[in-house]
């Protein structure tokens, strides 16, 4: 039996949280148990439920999968899953609390777990480096792509994208134009946070590059909102960028699937799994050219650099400005992001959850011989 680590079941939904949401939707039921906390708990009191009661409440036999970077230091039969190494290479990104935790309690949990997944090579590399492990007690298990967003990609591609100026007349626009009035006209999607990595500041000004160009082109920023989030919009937006905030599912499927095209800056990912849902919805993906997205991406999206603010510029307009690059970037990404489904996600897991367990079993049957002898 599998038991899941559900604290994440009350936190807001990220990229983690969506791995682990969508995985454990997938696994075989009879075969997993998923334990959260009574209530809500994040931060510190997540923390302590997790090291604390989490461990009382396994069964023996069980094996703990951990999906979202924390376990508990004294159960060995675990399976931690570390989505990138960022609080390793940049700690600055991050809080004194975060810091502290996660190098520490994170570390040594990783280093007595029976097995830690990440999702991509690099991220396996710069893992191994920190955490002085042998790569082969890393295993690679990438995200996926909902089904959903496959299911308007191969309409999208057939018909002949509208030039620049001139929006695609489809059922969504009246929805979208309820999120911002920008979205009836063309646009350009990114999805970008506070969190530095995401490179906002760069990308709002290589956007006042792209507008002078292409004033009739908004850009709609979809992520969560803060304070920090409100002073950059006020001080360094341009007029046309509308800043969305948080968007549900639907709405965001919709924004993918009707964008002119998808901007990805990041100075930083483990994976990067909205440049793929984009894909997957038959959109052409504008992307930085760091390790994880040159190794996920695999040619299907253009690569910018994301230090330098005319590369970003010159790499949206060079797909806005070229119909045929359109058409290729966006067959080659919805080709590409059919390597990533969440059901290959959830059977890779299982297949590495019913390995350990083997091993474990094995293990105690020779030494009950070797006793035995």
């Amino acid at each position: 039996m599998i038991a899941v680590n559900g604290r994440f079941l009350g936190l807001h939904v990220t990229g983690i949280e969506r791995y682990a949401r969508e995985a454990l939707r997938l696994l075989p039921p009879a075969e997993v148990r998923v334990i959260g906390p009574p209530a809500r708990s994040s931060g510190s009191a997540g923390y302590l439920w997790e090291q604390s009661a989490l461990p009382l409440l396994l069964n023996r036999g069980e094996l703990l999968w951990c999906p979202t970077h924390s376990g508990p230091l004294s159960v060995r039969k675990q399976v931690l899953t570390l989505h990138d190494a960022a609080v390793f290479d940049h700690p600055e990104w991050f809080s004194q609390r975060v810091r502290v935790t996660y190098r520490s309690l994170a570390a040594r949990v990783a280093r007595r777990a029976a097995q830690v997944t990440t999702s991509s090579e690099f991220s396996r590399g710069r893992l191994a480096d920190w955490l002085g492990l042998d790569p082969s007690r890393i295993a690679v298990i990438p995200g996926g792509v909902s089904g959903d967003l496959r299911s308007s990609a191969a309409e999208r591609i057939q018909v002949e994208r509208a030039a620049p100026g001139s929006p695609r007349d489809d059922p969504a626009r009246p929805r979208l134009s309820e999120l911002h009035a920008s979205l009836a006209g063309p646009y350009v999607l990114a999805v970008s946070t506070i969190d530095p990595r995401k490179n906002l500041e760069r990308l709002l000004s290589a956007w006042r590059l792209v507008s002078k160009r292409h004033k009739e082109i908004s850009l709609a920023v979809v992520g969560a909102t803060s304070s920090l989030f409100s002073r950059v919009q006020l001080e360094q937006a341009p007029e046309n960028v509308a800043f969305l905030g948080y968007v549900n599912d639907d709405d965001l499927r919709s924004l993918y699937t009707h964008c002119e095209l998808f901007v990805y800056p990041s100075v930083y990912e483990g994976f990067g799994l909205p440049p793929l849902e984009a894909m997957a919805a038959g959109s052409p993906v504008v992307a930085s050219d760091i390790p994880a997205h040159v190794e996920t991406l695999a040619g299907a999206a253009q690569l910018v650099d994301p230090y330098d603010v005319s590369s970003i510029a010159e790499g949206i307009l060079s797909v806005l400005d070229d119909a045929e690059l359109q058409s290729k970037l966006a067959t080659a990404g919805v080709k590409r992001s059919a390597c990533y489904t969440w059901q290959r996600t959830a059977d890779s897991l299982m297949a590495l959850f019913r390995q350990i367990l083997d091993e474990i079993t094995t293990s105690r049957a020779h030494g009950a011989r070797s006793e035995q002898d």
